[in-house]
């Protein structure tokens, strides 16, 4: 090819670069306004909304080390054993910690079909911990949760609409990448990537904390762009040990006019291979004071 050829075909290379991008543009800046919007509405509604919530998990059972002296190491591993649970909760959100920052706190009410809790005392118990005026009680119901031998769980995906807050865009680049089907709904998809420095997310894992920066799509109507779908991948630690993280936020539009999730999948990853799947979905939100069902009575604890 000659140079009388090369120049009009870079030329055209940077037509359609520039015209990709000048397109780019306005549908990033619709995207960013409307994400702002609703992280704003979130913000304010979400401590006075209140689901019920099921978790249903499945993930592979730590090992046993035993020490056997007159026992060989089999020359093949033993396949992982996996156990399944199901755990329902009433479910809410609250402001925890210094700053502040909006949580997820449950109170169990059910373990693999048996009742732990009834319905009322959970929901009495969440108002009673929602009014108080330190964290002590907020972070007591995140502890409980743990408690019952649930394994690689990764909570606090129903706020991650909050990551995009308008404060915090700045921290993501953002990038089109065409049209999708969400079901029977046409979507616009954009590729988010976080930008160098300290993570946007933090990971709690035992006594351990982890900010890894994160990456993954932004699903919204091709209309009125309003958020579908948050996928959410991240990596902590490094080699072998590293931990990969991926999550998928179904969001739905409650009759409150606040964007709430309607179903989470989580997965963990160890070396490659997958160790948990937790798969989360919500009743519709209720409003506190809009909703009969939500008494506001106090029940004595059990002795």
């Amino acid at each position: 090819m000659s140079w009388r050829e090369v120049i009009p075909a870079a030329i055209g290379v940077v037509v359609c670069i520039l015209h990709s991008t000048s397109h780019a543009e306005p549908l990033t800046k619709k995207l960013l306004t409307r994400l702002a919007e609703e992280a704003s509405v979130f913000e304010q509604a979400a401590p006075n909304l209140l689901t019920e919530e099921t978790l249903q998990q499945r993930a592979v059972k730590p090992e046993k080390r035993r020490f056997r002296p007159f026992h060989p190491v089999p020359a093949t591993p033993e396949p992982p054993e996996w156990q399944t649970r199901e755990i329902r909760s009433e479910y809410a959100f609250a402001m925890v910690g210094s700053p502040p920052a909006i949580r997820e706190i449950r109170k169990v009410t059910s373990v693999d079909g048996t009742a732990v809790e009834t319905d009322e005392r959970a929901v009495n118990a969440l108002m009673r911990t929602l009014q108080a005026t330190g964290d002590g009680a907020r972070r007591k119901l995140l502890e409980d949760f743990e408690k019952y031998g649930l394994i690689g769980t990764a909570t606090d995906f129903g706020q991650l609409l909050l990551l995009f807050a308008r404060d915090k865009q700045e921290m993501y680049a953002f990038d089109p990448q065409g049209e999708r089907l969400s079901g029977a709904e046409q979507c616009l998809v954009f590729r988010y990537t976080q930008n160098d420095g300290a993570g946007a997310l933090t990971v709690f894992e035992g006594k351990d904390e982890y900010r890894p920066r994160i990456a993954g799509e932004i699903w919204v109507d091709h209309e009125s762009f309003r958020p579908v779908r948050i996928t959410i991948r991240s990596v902590r630690g490094e080699g072998a040990k590293a931990v990969r993280d991926e999550a998928e936020v179904d969001y739905t539009m409650s009759p409150h006019g606040v964007l709430v999730p309607v179903s989470v999948v989580h997965r963990e990853y160890r070396n490659g291979q997958l160790t948990a799947e937790n798969r989360f979905h919500y009743a519709p939100f209720r409003k506190f004071g809009a909703s009969a069902e939500i008494r506001f009575t106090e029940v004595p604890d059990q002795p």
